[in-house]
């Protein structure tokens, strides 16, 4: 399994696009990934977002980051961030 989280804070007035965005996205990745886990959060402060993700191997990665809903996200998601998103690998203990 592949582990990873993204994190990134918007632009105050951005975080209700953002979340259409990001919502519309979660459901593409179920219909089209069903072996894929994917959670995204809202931190306290309202701006700031995680999201969660799981893959079962490295193809289903690359098959993830190349998916037309995926470059849908990118594309409205990053120009309303603060600064680019930050993801980090997770290793299960």
């Amino acid at each position: 399994m592949i582990r990873r989280i993204a994190e990134y804070t918007v632009k105050p007035k951005s975080v209700e696009d953002v979340e259409k965005i990001v919502k519309e996205f979660v459901l593409q990745v179920k219909k089209n990934e069903p072996e894929t886990i994917y959670k995204s959060y809202r931190r306290e402060n309202g701006t700031s977002f995680i999201h969660f993700m799981e893959f079962p191997d490295q193809e289903a990665v690359e098959r993830h980051q190349k998916a037309d809903y995926t470059a849908k996200l990118v594309e409205g998601l990053y120009p309303n961030c603060t600064e680019p998103p930050k993801f980090t690998d997770l290793e299960l203990i």
